[in-house]
C-alpha cells in the first residue's frame, strides 16, 4: 500500500462554487491484456446489439462485440474482433443480477458505479470485477430506473456513472461482508436495492428532475454536461471535496479514457448539488490531499475473496475505506471514501 501511496502525485484542480476536484496522476502500466467496458465503448471498439431467442432457457440476450486492430493488420485491412456478451439471466429477468460472457482473449475491467444502460431496465455494477478471457459470469448490479421492466431499445451500452455518495454508500455495504460473494445472494441485498431506488427518488426531487421512470441517468444528465470540466493531462486519478471536506476519490492504473474521468466528475458534481440542496450534514475529517495521503499511509490491509479474476484488498483506517483491485499482482483500481464510520452506516440505511 505504501509504495502505492508513495506514487500518487498532483497534477492541478477545478473548482466550482464549493465543489472541487484534485486531479492525481500514478505511473500506468500499458498491458496489452486487460481493457476497460468504458474504454472500448468510447473508442468504438464496441458494437451493442440485442439479440432475442426462440430458446427458453436463453432468453432475451445484450451482445457486445469489440473489435481491435494492431499495426499489422492495420496494413493488411484485418481486424481482430473481441467480443464480450450481457445478456438477462432468464426471459423474465433478474433486477440484481446480469450474466456477462467474455469470449475474448483480454481480460475485461467493469468498474463500481458504470451505469449500463438499456435491457429491461438499466443497472449499475456494485462492485469491481474483472472478467477472464473465455468466461461466463453472473455479475451483481443494481437497478436504476425503477420505473420500467421491459425492452425499450435493442441496445445496451456502458454509459455515465452511479452519483459519488451512492457509490460510496455502496463500498460501505460491501464492507461490512463477510465475503464479496454475498453480494450475489445476501438477504440485504434486496434493502440495498429498495436504498438505490429510494435515493435516486430524493435526488430527482431535490433537483427538481422529472423522470416517469425515475431513471437516475436524468438525474446525471440533465443540465450538465462532461465539457464544463477539463482534465489535465496525464490525471488518473480524481479526489472530491466538498466544501472544503474530502469525500472520496478514484485511482486508476490502466490506461482510462479521458471522458470516462469526466463523467465520473459529472456524477459527483451532481451529488454535490443535491447535497447543498438537501442540506446534508457530511463529516468528513480530512480537509486535503496531503491529510488523505497520510492517513492512506496508516491503514489496515486486508485481503477479500475474489468474485471472478480480480484479486481485491480491503483498506480501512480511522477515517478512509476503499478497495484496490488487483490482476494478479498488479494494481487496477483503487477507490475510497472519507467519511466517519458512524455517517456512512447512517447513510447506507438513508434515514
Amino acid at each position: 500500500m505504501l509504495e502505492i501511496i508513495n506514487k500518487i502525485r498532483k497534477i492541478g484542480a477545478f473548482k466550482k462554487d464549493g465543489f472541487e476536484v484534485i486531479f492525481v496522476g500514478v505511473p500506468i502500466k500499458k498491458s496489452e491484456n486487460i481493457i476497460s467496458l468504458r474504454d472500448a465503448t468510447e473508442k468504438k471498439l464496441v458494437e451493442v446489439s440485442e439479440v432475442m431467442t426462440t430458446l427458453p432457457d436463453v432468453g432475451a440476450r445484450v451482445e457486445i462485440l469489440s473489435r481491435s486492430v494492431d499495426s499489422q493488420e492495420l496494413e493488411n485491412q484485418r481486424a481482430r474482433v473481441i467480443p464480450v456478451e450481457i445478456r438477462e439471466l432468464t426471459i423474465g429477468g433478474e433486477v440484481g443480477a446480469l450474466k456477462i460472457r467474455n469470449l475474448s482473449d483480454k481480460f475485461i475491467v467493469a468498474f463500481r458505479g458504470d451505469i449500463l444502460i438499456g435491457g429491461k431496465q438499466n443497472r449499475t455494477l456494485v462492485t469491481t470485477v474483472i472478467l477472464a478471457p473465455h468466461s461466463e459470469q453472473k455479475v451483481p448490479v443494481s437497478c436504476v430506473e425503477a420505473g420500467r421492466w421491459s425492452f425499450m431499445s435493442k441496445s445496451m451500452k456502458q454509459n455515465l456513472r452511479l452519483p459519488q455518495l451512492m457509490k460510496l454508500q455502496n463500498m460501505a455495504f460491501e464492507s461490512r461482508l463477510e465475503s464479496r460473494s454475498q453480494l450475489l445472494g445476501h438477504p440485504s441485498r434486496r434493502e440495498l436495492q429498495q436504498v438505490v431506488w429510494d435515493n435516486i427518488e430524493k435526488r430527482l426531487n431535490a433537483l427538481k428532475i422529472a423522470s416517469p421512470t425515475k431513471d437516475i441517468t436524468k438525474a446525471i444528465s440533465e443540465n450538465v454536461t462532461p465539457d464544463m470540466f477539463p482534465v489535465p493531462e496525464g490525471t488518473t486519478g480524481i479526489i472530491f471535496i466538498f466544501d472544503g471536506k474530502v469525500i472520496g476519490g478514484e485511482i486508476y492504473f490502466i490506461p482510462i479514457n479521458e471522458s470516462y474521468l469526466k463523467e465520473s466528475i459529472v456524477s459527483a458534481y451532481i451529488d454535490y448539488l443535491y447535497y447543498k440542496q438537501s442540506k446534508i450534514d457530511i463529516k468528513s475529517p480530512i480537509g486535503g490531499i496531503d491529510e488523505l495521503l497520510n492517513a492512506l499511509k496508516n491503514a489496515v490491509i486486508e485481503e477479500r475473496d475474489s468474485l471472478f479474476a480480480e484479486r481485491v484488498s480491503y483498506v480501512h483506517s480511522g477515517s478512509v475505506r476503499g478497495f484496490i483491485t488487483y490482476l494478479k499482482d498488479t494494481p487496477v483500481f483503487f477507490e475510497f471514501s472519507i467519511i466517519e464510520e458512524e455517517k456512512q452506516s447512517e447513510d447506507l440505511t438513508y434515514t
